[in-house]
């Protein structure tokens, strides 16, 4: 039989609070993988960008995170009129945490277009997901919003008609908040749960509009919506 008086705990292998490193410069194990997969050159350009955000996933962004989650969103139903209205109060600690994923790092656009962090191209997916990687080390939930706006954008690029691209496009993957729409997609029913091949959502075409862009009426009822208050929805029907 083995010798449990020597077996370590299992709270023996909790890793301790590492509040205050820079989740970059201590994560050998990433480091290295970048030296193996990423080339040269691009390393070079993205170790100040991977040093920065890993200086605030274990600061500033860990410290956001903490508040936020002390502090979560207010549906408010009706102004104070009683009229429904339906808007969504954050906190400014998750407001923060927004500006730092949209507006700093862009990590909505990055795959989509040049200019983000300096580059010169879209980003490479080793880029983007080194990025996320980071990132989620200090805020996971935030990563809903950021991913559901960058899948939105493949979309709309995939299978969007010009029209819709041109009303679109720029401002999804835009950095300024002047400018700036973020995505969603509604997909979920209560009829199908994660089986989306069977939502009962219907699509009426009604026509196109003054600035060339189909209009459908949707008659169903989604459930689960990711990102609820985003400014632009892909949703399945």
């Amino acid at each position: 039989m083995p010798d449990m008086q020597h077996v370590p705990h299992g709270a023996h292998h909790i890793a301790n609070d590492a509040h205050g490193q820079n989740f970059y410069a201590i994560d050998r194990q990433f480091q290295d993988l970048m030296r193996l997969y990423m080339e040269p050159g691009l390393r070079a350009e993205m170790t100040p960008h991977f040093d920065r955000l890993g200086a605030l996933a274990g600061g500033r962004l860990d410290e956001l995170a903490m508040v936020a989650d002390k502090h979560p969103p207010v549906l408010q139903a009706r102004d104070r009129f009683g009229r429904d209205e339906d808007w969504i109060d954050y906190h400014p600690a998750y407001r923060e945490m927004e500006k730092i994923a949209f507006e700093e790092f862009g990590m909505h656009a990055m795959s989509h277009r040049a200019g983000v962090l300096g580059m010169k191209t879209a980003a490479h997916p080793l880029v983007k997901y080194g990025i996320t990687y980071l990132f989620v080390q200090g805020e996971f939930g935030l990563m809903c919003p950021v991913s559901v706006s960058d899948t939105s954008n493949f979309i709309i690029k995939r299978y969007g008609s010009d029209a819709l691209k041109k009303l679109l496009l720029d401002r999804l993957l835009s950095q300024d908040p002047a400018t700036m729409l973020k995505g969603t997609q509604f997909m979920t029913e209560k009829a199908g749960g994660s089986d989306v091949g069977a939502i009962e959502t219907e699509a009426e075409h009604i026509g196109v509009g003054a600035d060339g862009v189909e209009r459908w009426k949707l008659y169903g009822q989604k459930w689960f919506c990711s990102h609820a208050d985003a400014d632009v929805a892909v949703m399945l029907a």
